[in-house]
């Protein structure tokens, strides 16, 4: 939790100096940003998971006598709507501000933020591509 709030901290530092918007607006969308980041991360991860289960342990191919995938996707859905039920009630990030160079410097916080922008899109284009490979190599 303490590098959520961190990574709170810093973007309503981001939305509030190098953007110019209000202290609460930009908690409101830190906090929405820090959670689709979380559900992205998750997502992510289900359909990594999904898809070594389906190449390593059981063939999930859908014809009318075999286990019906829909229900697989059926789980995952669930656990997404899950997430965004429990992340609205407990994910509760605190705003750990203390002034020092960083609230001088809208350079450096706009380049955290394009940072966290491409590491995001790079873990996702990382895990495209995995699976990718291992759909095509092992497939």
């Amino acid at each position: 939790m303490q590098i959520i709030n961190r990574i709170y901290t810093k973007l309503v530092l981001v939305y509030n100096i190098t953007q110019n918007k209000d202290l609460d607006i930009s908690k409101e969308l830190a906090y929405t940003a820090i959670r689709n980041t979380i559900g992205v991360l998750l997502f992510f991860s289900i359909i990594f998971i999904q898809s070594l289960i389906d190449l390593f342990i059981t063939d999930f191919r859908i014809k009318r006598s075999d286990f019906p995938i829909y229900y697989l996707y059926l789980g995952l859905g669930f656990i997404i709507i899950g997430f965004i039920y429990f992340s609205k009630v407990y994910l509760k990030p605190n705003l750990e501000y203390s002034p020092n160079g960083e609230t001088k410097n809208p350079k450096k916080l706009k380049r955290y933020f394009t940072g966290y922008i491409i590491s995001i899109a790079l873990f996702g284009g990382l895990m495209f591509v995995i699976l990718r490979m291992l759909y095509i190599y092992l497939g």
